[in-house]
């Protein structure tokens, strides 16, 4: 069987590498892709990663929400499957529970980019005072799917809290539902 390289965004890719590692996914390798959401000079980074797995022969399967430029990125004649959602954590929630939450006023984190918070508010282009102006005009608190990975998370969360202003809300999750949808042998 060919190897598959499974693309997600680096924000959610600890939930899959967790999936990979707890269901022994040995054929598969979680190949986490730069989040062009905020810094959209990662495409030429995420064209060579896509491209190095077309070279290698590896088949590859492409989480992303419909709106990612990660589609776009793909080499012509690859042999991926695309998994597209409305939104990057459908993958991981159910989308009517995130559209609750993102009217209610809610920004969701992932895991991956509450791992470097701080990185990520100056790849924007803010300091602490415009990213307190930015969140805040947009939402009302902050929210994080918590699948147990990282035993950091609360700690993490209460010092992006402090810095934004804004409360924070964690909501434990199992990601053994993530693991029946990827069926990543069964692609």
């Amino acid at each position: 069987m060919n190897r598959l390289n499974v693309f997600v965004c680096e924000n959610y890719s600890p939930e899959f590498e967790k999936v990979a590692e707890n269901h022994g996914f040995d054929d598969s390798i979680i190949k986490p892709f730069f989040c062009m959401c905020e810094n959209k000079k990662k495409k030429v980074d995420n064209l060579n990663l896509l491209q190095e797995s077309v070279d290698n022969g590896y088949e590859g399967l492409v989480f992303c929400s419909t709106h990612c430029d990660i589609i776009k990125l793909i080499p012509k004649g690859a042999s991926f499957q695309i998994r597209s959602t409305n939104y990057c954590g459908s993958h991981i929630v159910n989308e009517e529970i995130i559209n609750d939450i993102i009217e209610k006023g809610g920004y969701i984190i992932g895991s991956g980019w509450l791992r470097n918070w701080r990185e990520r508010i100056e790849n924007g282009g803010f300091d602490q005072a415009t990213a307190k102006l930015f969140y805040q005009e947009f939402c009302k608190e902050l929210v994080f799917f918590d699948a147990g990975i990282d035993i950091k998370v609360e700690e993490k969360l209460l010092e992006l809290s402090q810095f934004l202003e804004l409360p924070y809300v964690i909501i434990p999750i199992e990601i053994d539902e993530l693991s029946s949808e990827i069926i990543m042998k069964n692609y």
